[in-house]
Parts: structure tokens; C-alpha cells; sequence
């Protein structure tokens, strides 16, 4: 297994009133979340249901609504989330320009002429809608992948924004914290109804996984549905179920998949027509590993000792289905084939590894390719069949 670290981050939006979203403040709040500032007239805002302020001016309630001048209204979030759609309805002061903070995801301000201004990346872009009123609410949409990298933008109802890229970021970034910037000192902005509820995430890199290589396009797998691989193709003279499947094409033939959010108890299926031969070295921060000797016998790397399982019989030219179970918090991995149990309590093959970041598959010989098919990689098993010689 292959070991990633990951850089959690935040994000902002902006808007006279700017909206953020980004950066590491101190946990306080889980998603899903709902504020719609009916603690109090008058009281202020730091300290309450998790929000904090940060500058001269002051934010409290008015009208069951927050009233934000002169300030940062922020609140973290815990655990940080892949993805999240944040709402909330808007009355705000316009600006003519407005900046991100640092270490911000993403963010849009109000300009003077009714119409919002968004962050694509580290540029400023104007959208395109029905001009806004300083004097009357609007509501606002917010849709960010983290692992995409994008974001999206509604305002009233209507999608003005698709696909924008975040700001300073990369694959591994988090939604941890959201605030709204207001930078008036002699007027006020109104914020109402935040939600902040969980998304789902278009990204490959996350579990629960499966590929079945029926959506593929023939030929080189790498760069595929974020597959790396060297001497490896989708096919469809060869395969376990649907249309197409994987095939390694020579010795030095591998796969690999990445992926991001750290899970320490991992399932994995596959169905394989493996190759029989000899040992294969495992790949540095391998977690467990397998093949087929020739005779037919599964052999499992119980740490770094080679271990026959005189219990399995794999015959020459034939799918079988090998499933995994790994606990990174005992260091150790169980084997199944077809479904049976074959080894149990089996020590990783690299004890210092932490957490899933990486699926990967090598073997094939200069003669004959072996075929992969019906991956699946979850935290539960498998719930039907799916899912090479060598896993890591």
C-alpha cells in the first residue's frame, strides 16, 4: 500500500459581503448543518452554534437574521467533508472589488452593479443573471467537489456558475470551514438560513469504487477514469461479465488506482484469470499481496514470508474471484477465494502503513496477459460478485 498524506483545506465566498470557504480554524461544527439565527435579538454571534468573529466591527442578530459590519463571521467543521452544498439567503452590500483571503477554496462578491463576480481559480469572472437589490435578499447555492477540484454557483434558482476551479488547492483538499467577510463601515449585511449539508462527489478517487471497464474505451488503460498503468488495455475479446474487461499485456505490465479519504478498514474484489509462476516481489509499501504459483496454489505474503495455501486449487486459464479484507489499525489482512476463506490474521507486508491510499494489480508474462475484471474496493464487502496476481 502506497501512503499519502493529505493538506485539508477550506473554502470562502465573498461579498461586501464575501463567502469563504477554506483555511483552519478550530472544529466546532458538524454537517449536516443548519443556522437560522432565531437564538435572540440582539446578541452577538461569536461563540454561538459554532460561529467566531474576527475584526473591529460587530455581528449579531437582528430580525432573526445576522447582521455582519465591519467583520469575519467564520465556523469550522468536523469531520472535514468531500463535498457540500452550502445555501444561504443573502442581503448584502455591493463592492467593487473584493479579495480572497489566504488559503480560501473559493468566493464571490457582489459588484456595484447588482451582478456577482466569482473566483474561477485565482481569477475574477463576471457572471451573467438578473441584477441583485442591496435592499432585498437573495438566495444563494453553493456546490463544491473537492476531489474535482470545482465548484458551482445558483443564485435565485438559477445556475450562473458551473464548474469554476477552486483556489490553491489540490486532490487531497477538504471542506473544514466556512465565513462570510463584510467589509462596510457604514452599512450592514444580512445573512439567513446557512445550511451546509453533504454532497456527492463525481471523483473516482473516494470510496466505494467499482470498475467494470464496460464505459471504457478500447486500448491503453492509463489516464482512463484516473487508472495509471504500463502495458495494460481495455479489451473485449476476454472477459469475466458485460462487455469489456482489463488485460496486463507483458511482465513488467501494472495498474494502479489512488485514492484520498483515508479509510483504514478496506475491502477489495476482483475477478482474475491469473497466470501461474513464480514469486513476484511486492512493490515498496505494499500492504498485502498474492499470486498463483505453478502448481495452482494461492501463495500469500504473510509480512515479508511467502505462505502456500494448501486449501486452493486455481486451474490454468480460469476466473476466480479474490476478495481482501485489510485492518490498518491491527496491521493485518484475511484472503478469500470464490467467496471461501483461505487465510486470516495475515500480517502487512509493510507494517508501517496508516491508511488505503492505493489499489494496484502487476503480472502477465512476455507470452500471455492475464485478465481483470469486476473491481470493486469499499469499507463493507461486496454485495455481489465483482471483485492479480499481485494487490497493493
Amino acid at each position: 500500500m502506497v501512503k499519502r498524506n493529505a493538506t485539508n483545506a477550506a473554502g470562502c465566498v465573498v461579498v461586501g459581503l464575501v463567502l469563504w470557504a477554506g483555511g483552519h480554524a478550530e472544529a466546532a461544527s458538524t454537517v449536516p448543518f443548519l443556522h437560522e439565527f432565531d437564538d435572540g435579538e440582539g446578541i452577538s454571534l461569536n461563540g454561538v452554534r459554532g460561529w467566531s468573529t474576527t475584526g473591529d466591527g460587530s455581528a449579531t442578530i437582528s430580525n432573526e437574521q445576522a447582521r455582519l459590519q465591519d467583520i469575519t463571521l467564520s465556523n469550522a467543521f468536523t469531520p472535514a467533508e468531500n463535498a457540500v452544498t452550502i445555501s444561504f439567503d443573502l442581503q448584502p452590500v455591493f463592492s467593487e472589488s473584493a479579495g480572497l483571503p489566504p488559503g480560501s477554496r473559493f468566493g464571490f462578491f457582489v459588484n456595484t452593479n447588482g451582478l456577482v463576480t466569482a473566483y474561477d481559480g485565482g481569477a475574477k469572472t463576471n457572471l451573467t443573471h438578473t441584477p441583485l437589490s442591496e435592499s432585498t435578499n437573495a438566495a444563494f447555492q453553493v456546490r463544491v467537489d473537492y476531489p474535482l477540484q470545482s465548484w458551482s454557483l445558483w443564485v435565485n434558482g438559477v445556475k450562473v456558475a458551473t464548474d469554476l476551479a477552486l483556489s490553491s488547492t489540490g486532490p487531497d483538499s477538504l471542506f473544514e470551514e466556512l465565513g462570510f467577510i463584510e467589509g462596510s463601515t457604514n452599512a450592514f449585511s444580512y445573512v439567513d438560513n446557512v445550511s451546509v449539508q453533504r454532497a456527492t462527489t463525481a471523483s473516482t478517487s473516494l470510496l466505494p469504487f467499482r470498475e467494470r471497464f464496460d464505459s471504457l474505451a478500447d486500448g491503453d488503460l492509463n489516464g482512463q477514469r484516473d487508472w495509471v498503468s504500463s502495458n495494460a488495455v481495455v479489451q473485449s475479446a476476454v472477459v469475466y461479465s458485460g462487455s469489456k474487461a482489463g488485460s496486463i499485456t507483458s511482465r513488467t505490465g501494472w495498474i494502479e488506482h489512488t485514492f484520498v479519504d483515508g479509510q483504514t478498514n478496506v475491502w477489495t474484489d476482483v475477478r482474475i484469470r491469473p497466470l501461474r509462476g513464480p514469486a513476484p516481489l511486492p512493490p515498496p509499501g505494499s500492504t498485502f499481496a498474492f499470486y498463483v504459483n505453478g502448481d495452482g496454489r494461492v501463495v500469500a505474503y504473510d509480512g515479508a514470508t511467502r505462505t502456500v495455501l494448501s486449501n486452493t486449487s486455481v486451474g490454468a486459464g480460469s476466473w476466480v474471484r479474490f476478495s481482501t479484507y485489510s485492518d490498518y489499525a491491527n496491521t493485518n489482512w484475511d484472503l478469500y477465494v470464490n467467496g471461501g476463506l483461505v487465510a486470516e490474521d495475515l500480517q502487512f507486508y509493510d507494517q508501517t502503513a496508516t491508511a488505503f491510499t492505493a489499489y494496484g494489480i502487476t503480472g502477465a508474462d512476455s507470452n500471455t496477459a492475464a485478465y481483470v475484471d469486476n473491481i470493486y474496493v469499499g469499507t463493507r464487502p461486496a454485495v455481489s460478485d465483482g471483485w492479480l496476481l499481485l494487490v497493493r
